[in-house]
């Protein structure tokens, strides 16, 4: 406002000039916030700047480790917050999100699509399903599956890769519970959810219960209720397809402490607050 040449302020020296306030204001700044602007080529780059200013903070004695709450990280990208939260430094032992994280963006929404790939390029050959042998490979090195099945994702992998085979059948792919749950052919939206349903619910046995899974088992079951209350009459590949949309709108909610340690959090969450350190991330045009 105090530049002349500066067309942004033009209506806010107009306004000042023409409804003058009847208090008197000190308009000469004392001091003004110091701002740096770094460029980063990468996403997670953006994330590894980040962990070296907090250390920076740290080291100078700016940001103390257990009540950092005077900090905060800005996230206008949401994408950003898992490997974000990777890497905050182990000094910082608290920290508050206050943001929700897209269903869209979890490990479960990846095998869900990877699932909807495989569905789509099966083949039949005598009656019998023919999968995909990127599918499966893809498939069986998810660490959901990986993790359950242990050694035989390897050995049908390596099967796969010595034989050389391009479509492979379900007697291939062995007697796995998991496998048996995992490639099958839904006819039906109604077969189709059951399958995840039934696929989820054995994924959380054994305590490897998550927040993203049972928000996708409950968006599942959702929507096939509706189908069905409904009367709705759909493709399967449509289903999947409304299952993936469906999950871009969901948020799954953070639990912290609100009045200590380092904040994390989104634009709309900033609002009314005031830090003494402020890390924005993604200061691009088009997602800031």
């Amino acid at each position: 406002m105090q530049d002349s040449y500066n067309k942004a302020a033009f209506f806010l020296n107009d306004n000042k000039r023409r409804f003058p306030s009847k208090i008197e204001i000190n308009e000469h700044i004392e001091q003004t916030p110091q701002i740096e602007l770094i460029s980063i080529p990468s996403a997670v780059g953006q994330a590894k700047q980040a962990t070296d200013i907090l250390q920076s903070l740290i080291d100078n004695n700016h940001l103390s480790p257990e009540k950092a709450i005077n900090t905060a990280i800005v996230l206008p990208d949401e994408e950003l917050l898992l490997p974000m939260l990777y890497s905050i430094p182990p000094e910082i032992s608290t920290v508050n999100i206050t943001m929700g994280y897209t269903l869209q963006h979890t490990t479960v929404a990846a095998l869900m699509e990877s699932i909807y790939q495989m569905q789509r390029r099966v083949r039949f050959s005598k009656g019998e399903p023919r999968f995909y042998h990127l599918d499966v490979k893809q498939l069986l090195g998810h660490r959901f599956i990986a993790s359950r099945i242990g050694e035989k994702a390897y050995q049908i992998t390596n099967f796969i890769n010595e034989n050389n085979r391009t479509f492979v059948s379900p007697k291939e792919l062995g007697n796995h519970r998991l496998i048996k749950l995992l490639f099958l052919i839904p006819r039906t939206t109604d077969e189709a959810a059951t399958y995840l349903i039934e696929l989820l619910e054995y994924l959380q046995q054994g305590g490897n219960r998550s927040d993203s899974s049972g928000a996708y088992y409950i968006t599942v079951k959702r929507l096939r209720d509706v189908i069905a209350k409904q009367d709705i009459e759909m493709t399967v590949e449509t289903f999947f397809r409304l299952l993936g949309k469906m999950a871009v709108s969901i948020s799954i909610p953070f639990q912290g402490e609100p009045l200590s340690g380092l904040q994390i959090m989104g634009v709309l969450e900033t609002r009314a607050l005031d830090f003494d350190n402020l890390i924005i991330l993604s200061m691009n045009e088009g997602v800031f």
